[in-house]
């Protein structure tokens, strides 16, 4: 259990940064704006690494029991959620729309995950990223982060949002037992 803590230590610690403006173009300034990319980049990328690692490795402590239904909700909500993924960076009216189309998904596939699964680890991994979002939204939000794309919002951006977000999660369901453990269709 211990690496998955300390991944989603690092994980969020990074990630949280860019809340507090300050310091974040503190490091900036003094780094280069490429330099803090790439290490902003690295630090997620050994989080990320030992949260999968550490989710794979945590022994299973059961905590609860899901209700029936909520073994269908990653399946139905993944969808969406693939899809808002997607759209996060492309200049489209989903993403226009939605305004935070990553922060939104993070929270249905975390929501999804929480409802079809009650053990220690997989409580700890989908809450802390439910958390995280809910907390990055409002802080976003506070923030009046308006990044606005160059161009103009086109469906022939919601269209490539919604094939590579079909795929994705057409790709996730294939490989969910081998990636994950168990099986994305029970």
């Amino acid at each position: 259990m211990l690496p998955l803590i300390f991944g989603l230590a690092i994980f969020f610690g990074i990630h949280l940064l860019p809340s507090f403006t300050a310091y974040r173009q503190a490091l900036v300034d003094r780094l280069g704006q490429a330099s803090y990319r790439i290490g902003f980049s690295l630090i997620s990328f050994v989080g990320l690494g030992l949260i999968i690692y550490g989710k794979g490795v945590s022994e299973f402590v059961f905590l609860w029991q899901p209700p029936r239904w909520g073994q269908y909700a990653p399946f139905i909500l993944m969808l969406p959620a693939t899809v808002l993924f997607s759209a996060a960076n492309m200049p489209g009216h989903i993403r226009r729309v939605v305004r935070h189309p990553m922060l939104i998904g993070i929270m249905l596939w975390s929501a999804s995950h929480l409802l079809a699964n009650g053990d220690k680890a997989s409580i700890l991994l989908f809450g802390s990223f439910a958390i995280f979002a809910i907390f990055d939204l409002f802080s976003v939000t506070l923030r009046s982060d308006r990044r606005k794309f160059s161009g103009e919002a086109g469906l022939k951006f919601d269209l490539i949002a919604l094939v590579v977000g079909v795929g994705l999660y057409a790709v996730i369901i294939y490989f969910h037992s081998n990636l994950f453990g168990p099986p994305a269709l029970w």
